[in-house]
């Protein structure tokens, strides 16, 4: 509506960006000069009052990854001879890409890399974490090579630690950003406010 009149507009008109919700109606339609007040009256496809990120996209898994300034990896430099570390954030594990990969006592996980332990001379860890079902095998102490299993934000080494390394790893932020914009068209009123918000949240494994 245009100053309370009913704007006769035809959908050859509106104007729409796919996937987000937004409309315009074009310029040529809408001859205004600057105290016109223009209203829009619609029914939620949602409710009304609710912002459910899940039907904007949420269930998408947003990672971050590990950083020690403005380097890529958890640099892990006062470990010397210890057997287990604490990461910062808890390791992201993408259940699809586990499902591809495959796991032998051996060799450990094989296909797919979630952590990459690598020490300063260039050699890397393996690691032995079964993310397929759960199962652990005993880590190997005379082994040449070192190996580790993850535990929430803990790494458990073969053997002691003897030199500095980073650890390389996706996470997902334990935070959200959110923005709300209020907007008026008419220069002499009242600018808007939000009077209440209130976030609620779910996790899932």
């Amino acid at each position: 509506m245009k100053n309370g009149t009913q704007l006769n507009i035809s959908n050859s008109d509106i104007i729409g960006i796919e996937g987000q919700h937004i409309l315009g109606i074009k310029a040529d339609r809408l001859i205004r000069v600057g105290s016109d007040i223009f209203t829009c009256d619609y029914v939620p496809a949602f409710e009304a009052d609710v912002v459910n990120f899940e039907n904007l996209g949420g269930r998408t898994v947003s990672t971050a990854t590990a950083r020690t300034g403005d380097e890529i990896g958890e640099v892990v430099s006062n470990a010397f001879g210890q057997l287990s570390i604490n990461l910062q954030y808890v390791p992201w594990i993408d259940s699809n890409k586990v499902k591809l990969a495959t796991y032998s006592p051996i060799s450990g996980l094989q296909g797919y890399q979630p952590i990459l332990v690598k020490f300063n001379n260039g050699s890397i860890a393996y690691n032995f974490t079964n993310y397929k079902d759960g199962t652990t095998i005993p880590l190997d102490s005379d082994s040449d090579n070192y190996q580790f299993v993850q535990n929430g934000t803990s790494l458990l080494f073969n053997k002691p630690l003897i030199e500095s390394f980073k650890v390389y790893y996706q996470y997902i932020p334990c935070n959200v950003r959110f923005r709300v914009v209020l907007r008026c068209n008419y220069n002499t009123f009242i600018s808007p406010k939000v009077d209440y918000v209130h976030l609620k949240a779910k996790t899932r494994k």
